[in-house]
């Protein structure tokens, strides 16, 4: 079970639009019944003069120059998961996301985490 909200963690505070992930990730299966993910994004706009928006879809941020630039910034993400029998299935997750140039220049920079604890069952 891999939905949006679990796979990732931290930039979900975002709206998907006119951006671009660039990303790459190593899966690997330790046990039988164990999976452990690592991902790294990289995130930017589509064009400089694009705004960064809120799940709520207001603009985060914008420079209307352009001179900015357009990275947004990177993300990391780990994840293990634990499937003891057919059905059941716990995980548990973090991510960091640290700004890149463009939030940087627009504003506050902090860098964010989140962690999370799943449990689910699949039919």
């Amino acid at each position: 079970m891999e939905g949006p909200a679990v796979r990732h963690v931290v930039y979900h505070l975002f709206f998907w639009s006119n951006l671009r992930d660039y990303e790459w990730d190593l899966r690997l299966n330790p046990g039988r019944t164990t999976k452990l993910a690592l991902e790294h994004h990289y995130f930017t706009l589509d064009q400089a003069r694009d705004a960064w928006y809120t799940t709520g879809l207001s603009a985060l941020r914008r420079d209307v120059t352009g001179l900015s630039g357009k990275a947004l910034g990177h993300e990391v993400n780990v994840r293990f998961s634990w499937q003891p029998a057919k059905g059941p299935e716990i995980m548990i997750g973090w991510g960091h996301f640290f700004p890149g140039d463009f939030v940087k220049t627009t504003g506050a920079a902090k860098s964010a985490s989140g962690y999370f604890l799943q449990a689910a069952y699949g039919f």
